[in-house]
This record gives structure tokens, sequence and C-alpha cells, in this order.
């Protein structure tokens, strides 16, 4: 086109229908529209794709939730004295995963438990966020049952740190602030230092504003999972539930975190699921689970 261009414009231009300079303006147009369209066709390949994830998130949250809350629901009022565990059975593709489990965590304590993968620990997560209701048994919040509560009003008063973290492609405070959207930059901070991360992030080149890229590959498992602790910590929760969150920390980490849990276990209820119990140093209940039944159950 461009070719075209010249040489049509040259002959109008040698015939005298067309200026010199109008030819040169023309070619100046030209150009600019033409790096125009080659950018905007190469957008038109990421926006394709774009598209239909857009259309699977919407399908997505449309999606009702499993469990719908009772009519006569109520909303979860703040944790004050207990959640309790009464010999709770959960079954699932004719195996028992626990098995008349029974145990009560009090309010602002800071609970272990332990056990090996299968063990059952992940189905107690499942069952305190209220994805699956057991089979048998009850699970009391203040000496409610939990499924006569709102699902979205109690697990407002959640933060949950699970095995596997996801980082986006975003900022660090972006990252941490996805925990409360409407938090603040300070917010984000207390919730850093309290998650031991603050010092790491004022090393980055432009701090709480570095971009993490694609993964957080430029981040230690490690920092991920103490980002994603952050990410909890600052919905100021009544009860913080880590799922393994401390798998991939080492050892000068791993007790800094711990230290910082058994400072906060007054103010919140911290439950910690974990494989090593040397992890949880300084908790106040161990609870024992091996093949979805409680094995031993420890004060300390």
């Amino acid at each position: 086109m461009q070719v075209v261009v010249i040489g049509v414009g040259a002959w109008l231009a040698f015939s005298g229908s067309l200026t010199i300079g109008t030819l040169a303006a023309f070619q100046a147009l030209w150009l600019s529209v033409s790096t125009s369209l080659l950018y905007a066709s190469q957008y038109s390949r990421d926006v394709l794709p774009a598209r239909a994830g857009l259309r699977r998130i919407d399908k997505f949250l449309a999606q009702h939730d499993s469990l719908q809350d009772d009519p006569a629901a109520i909303r979860a009022p703040i944790l004050c004295n207990a959640i309790e565990f009464v010999d709770v059975t959960f079954d699932r593709d004719r195996r028992t995963l626990l098995d008349r489990v029974s145990f009560r965590i009090r309010r602002g304590s800071f609970t272990a438990i332990v056990g090996p993968s299968g063990a059952g620990k992940s189905i107690v997560v499942s069952l305190l966020l209220r994805f699956v209701d057991p089979v048998t048994g009850v699970i009391r919040v203040d000496g409610v049952d939990l499924r006569n509560l709102a699902q979205q009003s109690w697990r407002a008063q959640l933060g949950v740190v699970f095995q596997e973290t996801f980082l986006f492609n975003a900022s660090v405070g972006e990252n941490i602030r996805l925990g409360r959207p409407d938090g603040t930059d300070d917010m984000a901070e207390a919730a850093a230092r309290a998650a031991e991360l603050h010092h790491t992030i004022t090393r980055l080149p432009e701090g709480y504003d570095t971009f993490i890229g694609p993964g957080g590959h430029q981040f230690s498992s490690g920092e991920r999972q103490r980002i994603a602790l952050a990410r909890a910590l600052v919905r100021d929760p009544a009860v913080l539930i880590l799922d393994q969150g401390g798998s991939a920390l080492d050892s000068e980490s791993d007790s800094g975190i711990a230290a910082t849990l058994h400072r906060l276990a007054g103010r919140l209820t911290i439950i910690a699921l974990t494989h090593r119990l040397e992890s949880v140093p300084g908790a106040d209940q161990v609870i024992v689970l091996q093949r979805g039944r409680v094995v031993d159950k420890r004060s300390t």
C-alpha cells in the first residue's frame, strides 16, 4: 500500500494534479494511520482471548452457592465465646473423612490441628468455611448451629491462608489489600508488619508499589505465603485459619511468624493446620488428627 501511495502520488504530481507538498503530507498521514492500525491488530490478539476469559468469569460468578442459606438464617455476631465441633462426621465418595470429631476452640486461643496428609485437616477448614456441611453432628459458633448463620456474615469474620498462594500481576500493596479492597496503605503496612514482611518490602525498588510480576516468581515461596498472610490479616478477622500456611517458610521466618501469631492470639482466634507440631510452638491447644479421628488432644 505504501508503494502504491507513493507511485500514484508521484504520477499525479508529475501530471500536475497534485503538489509535492500535498503528497508529502498525505504520505505522513498514511504512515501514522497505518502504524495505528498495526498496533490495533496486535491488541486484537489479546482482546479475543480476554473476552473468552471474561465470559468464563461471568459464568463462574453467576453460579449459585452449593449450600444455600436457610430462609431463617441470622446474621453471625462477632465470635465472643467458642467454636465447637460436636460428634462431626463427614463422608465423601463412600469414604469417611471425619469420624465423630469433637473439640472446642475458645475465643482468643491459638489452636494447632496436627496430622499427616489425609488425616482430615482440610475437611475441617471446608466445614469451618461452610463449603460443606457435616453428614452428622453439629458445628456451633457461640452455641448457635453454623447452618443457622448467614454464610456471608460468618465468612466476613474469617481470614484464611491456604497452602497454595496465588498472587496477581499487580503491586505488593494491591495484592495485600485484595483481602480488603477498601483498605488504606497504612492498613496494608500494618498487616505486612504483622506478617514479618515489611522489611522485605522496603528493600524492593519501589517498596509497596513494586509490581510482583506474573505469578510472583521474583519472590520465594515463603515470601509469597507471607504476602498471603498479610492479605488475611488486613481483613482484621476475628478468626484466622492457616491451612499449611507456613509450609514453605524457612526456620527463621517460621519462628518469626509463630511468635507474631502467638502475640495476636489474645485478639484473634487462630487455628493452624500443619503436618509439623514444631511449626506452631506455644499453641494453647493441640489437636492431633489421624485417619479422620481425634487421637490426642491437649492444652499447653
